[in-house]
């Protein structure tokens, strides 16, 4: 009963840490420039599931994997997405393979931390550290590296469209605006009560019914509809 409690409160604990995080996220990514929204999630969900791996004593190797590789990623992905590539992206030739570089000359200059890390967490200073190290490196540089090239490209493609979208918005607007200024309302009300009058003369009650409202209608939508918000009670009438 105290291990089930005491895995609950671990697990409570967690995920609410984790939703108040995630509700901060735009203060934190205000006041610090490299800490997203994504990292946040993706840190909870491995914390999450870097505890369920310990409460169901999974294999040695597979939660030190989990517990040195994907922090490891996470931390070359923040550093390559606003950092490394932005930078590459500035030369004209051989952009990727200036990424690339600067990659590999991260995680091989990481190597030695990283092992040592590696030699904290499983108390052991043999060949498993070197391996595990070995395998984060490559994990690193044949799989994150190239992942975050791609989500990052795909980012740059997806804000270009939406620039388009809102310049396509901007100039249906222009011409919205200016339809709206070739209609000259004086005249077309003086048209219409004229009509009206008309209409009145001739007994045609259905008639000037249909103008009166053409007229009000008119003068809702040059007037009273440029603003950004209407009233549903006006809408209906």
């Amino acid at each position: 009963a105290l291990v089930i409690t005491w895995i609950l409160a671990v697990y409570t604990a967690i995920k609410y840490g984790g939703i108040y995080l995630l509700a901060v996220s735009e203060k934190i990514e205000a006041k610090y420039k490299y800490i997203r929204k994504e990292a946040i999630v993706a840190a909870v969900i491995w914390i999450i599931l870097l505890f369920f791996l310990l409460i169901g004593q999974a294999e040695r190797d597979l939660v030190i994997g989990w517990a040195i590789v994907i922090p490891s990623a996470i931390a070359l992905y923040l550093y390559s997405f606003y950092r490394l590539i932005p930078r590459s992206l500035t030369r004209r030739k051989f952009q990727f393979l200036s990424y690339v570089f600067k990659c590999g000359l991260i995680i091989l200059l990481s190597f030695v931390p990283i092992y040592l890390i590696s030699v904290i967490i499983t108390r052991n200073d043999g060949n498993d550290c070197a391996a595990y190290t070995a395998f984060n490196s490559f994990f690193q540089f044949f799989v994150t590296v190239p992942i975050t090239w791609f989500l990052y490209k795909r980012h740059i493609k997806g804000n270009e469209q939406l620039n388009v979208l809102q310049k396509e918005l901007g100039r249906s607007n222009a011409n919205l605006d200016f339809l709206r200024s070739q209609i000259n309302p004086h005249f077309l009300f003086n048209a219409l009560n004229t009509i009206y009058g008309t209409a009145l003369q001739e007994k045609a009650e259905r008639t000037s019914e249909g103008i009166e409202k053409l007229g009000d209608m008119m003068r809702f939508m040059l007037q009273e509809n440029m603003q950004d918000k209407i009233s549903l009670a006006r809408e209906i009438d």
